[in-house]
């Protein structure tokens, strides 16, 4: 059953604390974000997605031991616009990705860094991030 509520992203300010926008997405679940930086007004956020929250149960000890094929990630980007429209969304990269990393010392904040992901193979779907 796919989600019928979407993403609430809430942007604060590190400053204060206080929210700074709000803005309506796409349903998905993202755990470990890639990279956020401000561009042209808004907050943009990359993230391996997943439709729904399946990824999580597939973690658990007795599905990996019976081979449960994973959940699909893409690698999305989402702009965050700090003025209160809609927040939107765009695939980077479509093959499963999940435990990414950045060289933060170099590429934080910039719309154009390398990103380092375990994955898996498309031919292995129950193999666990190989």
């Amino acid at each position: 059953m796919a989600p019928r509520v979407g993403t609430m992203f809430t942007v604060v300010s590190k400053a204060d604390g206080t929210i700074v926008a709000r803005a309506q997405g796409e349903p998905f679940l993202g755990i470990h974000q890639i990279n956020c930086f401000e561009r042209d007004g808004a907050i943009v956020f990359d993230v391996p997605a997943y439709p729904e929250g399946h990824h999580i149960a597939n973690l658990y000890l007795d599905r990996r031991a019976a081979a449960k094929a994973l959940a699909k990630s893409l690698v999305r980007r989402y702009t965050v616009p700090l003025n209160g429209k809609d927040a939107t969304g765009e695939t980077l990269f479509d093959e499963f990705a999940e435990l990414p990393t950045i060289d933060y010392a170099r590429d934080a904040r910039l719309d154009d860094a390398t990103a380092y992901a375990a994955g898996g193979r498309k031919e292995r779907p129950e193999g666990f991030y190989n």
